[in-house]
């Protein structure tokens, strides 16, 4: 992606990577500078979220975009009441929204599935053996397509606390829900994920026993 990073050397720069990003917003219209400091520290962590949500390199790139086109327009209505990266993150989650809507399907969560497999299951680090490596890759298959089935607001509630690590709070503010609702949908999605793991599992043991 297109780097919007400015010269390191310049003091006023520097200045700029010192400020928070609240007072780099109230700067937007003043010093086009402190949009590139803006982009710089979210352009690769709202690519990365809508990547994962929407499965597709492209419609990840259109929204990173659009999200800063957006941060342009409305910065004018941040007033600071939540933090700048959960307003920032819901902007990026509408479009997001906006372009599952239009697909009309649900799309593969691509990413993460060893290092984030939800519901404390993990999968196995060292794989020196052919069968290992053969049940982690039916593993991570499985879990590809029950991830494929969750509802987009499951597959966005485990996303927001799994892969981008936000508190249940930043989340209820960014989607407009309570936090008792994000925690129900989190829980939900990491029920559903292992209940799939489970059966995998057992067709795994039934198959083997079939063998003797």
């Amino acid at each position: 992606m297109k780097s919007y990073t400015g010269r390191c050397g310049n003091p006023l720069q520097r200045g700029l990577k010192d400020r928070t990003d609240e007072e780099l917003v109230s700067l937007l219209s003043q010093d086009k500078r402190a949009l590139q400091e803006l982009v710089h520290r979210y352009q690769n962590p709202i690519y990365n979220f809508a990547r994962r949500l929407l499965g597709n390199q492209e419609d990840a790139f259109d929204v990173t975009q659009e999200t800063f086109v957006r941060l342009i327009n409305s910065a004018h209505t941040f007033k600071g009441l939540s933090r700048f990266s959960t307003w920032l993150f819901s902007i990026a989650a509408n479009l997001c929204r906006d372009h599952l809507r239009e697909r009309k399907k649900l799309v593969l969560w691509e990413n993460d599935l060893e290092e984030k497999n939800p519901g404390g299951l993990t999968l196995t680090e060292d794989l020196p053996s052919a069968e290992e490596i053969i049940e982690a890759q039916e593993l991570r298959e499985e879990l590809t397509r029950k991830l494929d089935q969750l509802s987009p607001k499951l597959r966005e509630a485990i996303i927001l606390v799994d892969i981008q690590e936000l508190k249940y709070a930043e989340i209820a503010e960014m989607l407009g829900i309570s936090i008792g609702t994000v925690k129900s949908r989190v829980s939900r999605a990491r029920e559903e994920l292992r209940a799939s793991l489970i059966h995998l599992r057992e067709q795994k043991t039934e198959g083997e026993s079939q063998t003797f």
